[in-house]
């Protein structure tokens, strides 16, 4: 585990794409990351890597309303992490089953840095894995139309 000054914390929401099994069409790359969040979480996870439904979520920093995407932007709000973010936006639907609207819910979180080698555009990828410490926020963010976050874990 990467050491860090505090918990880390975020909201987390579903966008309301339909969900998805891994493959072995899909690619390598993408196969590695969601293997990396499967073993990071295998002790609450039942079942199989390859028999997981894989649901799209947006990380945000408690709080910011839309204007965080740990995804596409980094991790924000924690010094420490600037320049990291999570390895995909995907987690395993069954990290979610039995939970609502307003729970928290801890997960190890493998998160990716690039790095520059110094050599022109030549880059390297460090990896580590944060606990985080996930607020399940769907009404607070953009998809609230669709409903709670058991409402919309229902229907991907």
């Amino acid at each position: 585990m990467m050491k860090t000054v505090e918990t880390i914390k975020a909201d987390v929401f579903i966008v309301p794409n339909e969900s998805y099994k891994v493959s072995e069409k899909t690619f390598e790359w993408a196969r590695a990351d969601y293997f990396r969040v499967f073993e990071a979480n295998h002790d609450k996870i039942s079942g199989d890597f390859m028999d997981q439904i894989w649901i799209q979520i947006w990380f945000a920093t408690r709080g910011d309303n839309d204007q965080s995407n740990w995804t596409d932007h980094g991790i924000d709000g924690y010094k420490e992490l600037v320049g990291w973010r999570p390895v995909c936006q995907y987690l395993p639907k069954a990290l979610f089953e039995g939970h609502k609207e307003g729970d928290i819910i801890t997960i190890n979180l493998p998160i990716i840095k690039p790095v520059e080698l110094g050599e022109g555009d030549s880059y390297a990828d460090m990896y580590a894995t944060i606990k985080v410490g996930l607020c399940l926020k769907q009404q607070d963010y953009r998809y609230k139309r669709f409903g709670k976050f058991e409402e919309v874990l229902a229907r991907v």
